[in-house]
């Protein structure tokens, strides 16, 4: 009988569904007068999930905006100078056509990935010194080759690891003195 309390009046189409009906009534009643079990969602729960899941929402929207903003840049500005933020991008628009090479492209969205976009737009300033000087860029092709030369069979006592750190050395300094001249004054 304890089962058939629960049938909704009318269903079992006989006499004794009328009879239950009113003790039906009485169970609902008596349930929205009780406190809510133990592990029963409250409304302040559903609030706070409802809570939760907007910000979750809001979160993935924004996250949306970013890549169709990125999109558009590529499609605008190119698909590797599309993928850095504006401000690098912004400093890179003034230089001639043809004077950034896609590995300066690669290292400076590398650098954003791990620094963030004021970290790259740093190490922008490096990029632009060495497309805007043709000898200073031919100077960095020389060391970076002369680099390369040096492979894991050559001693670290070798003269020529001293020499090519010398010349390293000596091309760094020329770049940060261009890039010390020709940067803005803070």
């Amino acid at each position: 009988m304890h089962l058939l309390a629960w049938v909704p009046c009318g269903v079992l189409g006989v006499a004794p569904a009328v009879a239950l009906c009113g003790s039906v009534d009485a169970r609902i009643a008596s349930l929205r007068k009780a406190p809510a079990p133990a592990g029963a969602e409250t409304d302040h729960d559903v609030a706070g999930t409802m809570d939760r899941l907007e910000r979750t929402l809001v979160a993935r929207e924004a996250e949306l905006q970013r890549q169709r903003t990125a999109v558009q840049r590529m499609r605008t500005r190119g698909s590797r100078m599309g993928l850095l933020s504006t401000i690098v991008t912004s400093r890179l628009e003034s230089l001639p056509e043809g004077s950034l090479r896609q590995a300066d492209l690669d290292s400076l969205l590398v650098m954003e990935q791990i620094f963030g976009p004021l970290g790259a737009a740093v190490n922008a300033a490096r990029v632009i010194a060495l497309a805007t000087h043709p000898g200073l860029r031919e100077e960095s092709d020389r060391v970076d080759a002369a680099e390369e030369a040096l492979d894991d069979t050559i001693a670290v006592d070798d003269p020529r690891v001293a020499q090519v750190a010398a010349e390293r050395h000596a091309f760094e300094l020329a770049l940060h003195a261009v890039i010390a001249r020709e940067s803005p004054a803070p």
